[in-house]
């Protein structure tokens, strides 16, 4: 794709607010303008995945997953760093969204998952998603 390796840049250090725990450890980085009051049952169990945003084209309801505002940071820490350890929610975009990001600047991409059918569910939606 591309003829030399791209660069990224250092995204704005305002844009993320460590929250440091009492040993003084950074233990998480929050954006305050994202809605982070969520609250969820514990108990509730449910057999299904609601998308409010299936009425929307793929690429924008790729724009809607919570990762999506951190591409810029991901790239510049794995460009950056080796190793980065990503953590976020269940459907925020961690499996389907940071292997095409990577693939898009040119990498190659090995992604495994634990049981055969979540390996064809995130297949599939990869593959419905490059079109």
């Amino acid at each position: 794709m591309f003829s030399r390796k791209p660069v990224f840049i250092r995204p704005d250090d305002d844009s993320l607010y460590p929250i440091k725990n009492k040993d003084g450890a950074i233990e998480t980085l929050i954006n305050p303008n994202i809605d982070t009051a969520l609250t969820i049952d514990k108990d509730a169990q449910t057999n299904f995945v609601y998308n409010r945003y299936h009425h929307l084209p793929l690429q924008a309801q790729r724009q809607k997953l919570p990762v999506f505002q951190y591409r810029n940071h991901i790239l510049y820490l794995l460009e950056k760093y080796q190793t980065l350890i990503l953590i976020g929610e269940t459907g925020c975009g961690k499996s389907t969204q940071v292997p095409q990001y990577l693939y898009e600047i040119g990498h190659k991409v090995c992604v495994t998952q634990p049981r055969v059918a979540a390996a064809f569910t995130l297949a599939s939606r990869v593959a419905d998603e490059r079109g």
